[in-house]
């Protein structure tokens, strides 16, 4: 799975304890996490008070310093806070390792457990995370009318189980397999955190840093990190302004490297430039021999309501392979119940395939799908990611060719670039290389009035390569 690219923070034998421990000079140490089984999910379980869920999962190479937390996701709320929700790990011999079970509530979306004494994650090792609940009415999972892909747990050739029980024993016992894999997973911390992240401050100015990895870093920007590469580099803050709708000439301001030709398809302001959802990037990009860290406080508002309205940026070139990534954010409510909201996408210079993100509602979630185009003539979609309001993601799109597999990856930028979920789907057969991108939305389906998706920071890479958060 890919993952950002770190360098390990040498440190001098005099430097004190008292300086290691200071965050001014741009050192990060909060915890790098590793996702431990399945955070993907679509559909819901129901009837299931009583029953001992289980996922097989597998640890990476690693090496692990502990677990972290453990999660799984709702498709309704238990407020009671009288019925009792938790989680176990078991270890391959079937041997119970930690657990939690107790009277909790619980939300529509992620739900998170702490659970203690669990040890550390031997890497490339078989383990069973399991959960339990006593309450009838709950459903973990999305209520998001799209099913369970039916596929082997990740990293695993097994299937999730299902037992009756009404506690946690001390020991595995056998399981009846289900056909698809249950959304539990949990975070593994990886070995050797302190190293670090860009905090910004008085480094360069607009968007540019500027000289990584040696400098000038003014006051407080010390990168320990990597880079991504890219051809081209959207960040609206250099030029859009509030409440103004975007032109050609505002984007073309905005961007930096291999041009490509902006068009705007909306004489209305449900597009403009907006001081909300804005991030910079955990990881710069480096455009030529200059590197950007994306600061500022513009984005790309759309406001729900009306479609078909968005911006294209169209290169002279095709590309057998071309990635996107970029900053999403939404106010839409977990409860919102129409069902589609593009987000972009990437579509190919013939305009005969196409990958697009989109949001989709239902009546207990929201979540994040690709949907790829079958041959021009139609659109299948992905298994769903599982997202909330109010989180900036960092979303990475591979666009590919000649029914190679497509990718779509989802990361928290909030949580510094965690992992969220991957989904795929296949390109139309033949070649259809990939020509363009596109901001929000393109969709022609209703949607509710008066919410936001937010998108910056778009880096585009010609060849395809990996885009870290």
């Amino acid at each position: 799975m890919p993952t950002r690219s770190f360098i390990k923070m040498i440190l001098a034998a005099a430097l004190s304890c008292s300086a290691f421990a200071q965050q001014g000079n741009g050192r990060n140490y909060s915890l790098r996490t590793q996702p431990i089984g399945n955070p993907l999910t679509g559909g819901h379980n129901i009837n299931v008070n009583g029953t001992m869920l289980t996922v097989p999962v597998k640890t990476g190479a690693g090496p692990y310093s502990s677990w972290g937390q453990f999660h799984f996701t709702d498709a309704v709320a238990d407020t009671a806070g009288t019925n009792s929700h938790g989680m176990a790990l078991y270890n391959s011999a079937g041997t119970q390792l930690c657990s939690i079970y107790a009277p909790v509530k619980t939300v529509v979306g992620l739900n998170t457990f702490t659970l203690s004494g669990c040890g550390v994650p031997a890497p490339n090792t078989s383990y069973t995370i399991a959960y339990l609940t006593n309450w009838s009415g709950d459903q973990p999972g999305v209520n998001n009318n799209v099913p369970i892909a039916s596929a082997h747990c990740p990293g695993t050739s097994s299937f999730s189980g299902y037992v009756t029980e009404t506690s946690f024993p001390s020991t595995l016992p056998a399981t009846s397999a289900a056909s698809y894999c249950y959304a539990f997973w949990a975070d593994g911390i990886l070995v050797g955190q302190s190293n670090g992240k860009y905090y910004g401050g008085n480094a360069g100015t607009g968007a540019q840093i500027g000289g990584i990895p040696t400098g000038p870093w003014g006051n407080n920007g010390t990168w320990y990190g990597g880079l991504n590469t890219s051809a081209t580099f959207v960040n609206f803050s250099d030029g859009l302004s509030t409440g103004g709708l975007p032109t050609p000439t505002t984007l073309g301001n905005s961007s930096h490297g291999a041009s490509c030709a902006w068009n705007v398809e909306s004489t209305k302001t449900v597009i403009t430039g907006a001081a909300s959802g804005h991030s910079n990037l955990l990881t710069p990009v480096s455009i030529g021999s200059t590197a950007y860290g994306g600061s500022g406080n513009l984005t790309f508002q759309y406001t729900t309501g009306a479609n078909r309205n968005r911006a294209t940026c169209t290169y002279i070139d095709s590309y057998s392979s071309m990635s996107v990534g970029f900053h999403l954010k939404t106010d839409l409510p977990v409860t919102d119940s129409f069902t589609q909201y593009d987000a972009g996408g990437v579509n190919s210079a013939d305009n005969w395939d196409m990958i697009s993100p989109a949001i989709m509602g239902g009546d207990a979630g929201l979540y994040l799908l690709m949907q790829c185009e079958i041959n021009g003539t139609g659109t299948t979609n992905s298994t769903a990611v599982p997202i909330l309001p109010n989180v900036n993601y960092w979303v990475w799109q591979q666009k590919n060719t000649g029914g190679a597999t497509q990718y779509m990856y989802v990361f928290n930028q909030d949580q510094q670039g965690a992992y969220v979920g991957r989904v795929s789907c296949a390109a139309a057969t033949g070649t259809h290389n990939a020509g363009f991108f596109y901001t929000p939305i393109n969709g022609a389906e209703t949607n509710t009035a008066g919410y936001h998706i937010w998108v910056d920071q778009y880096e585009v890479n010609t060849s395809g390569s990996f885009l870290a958060p």
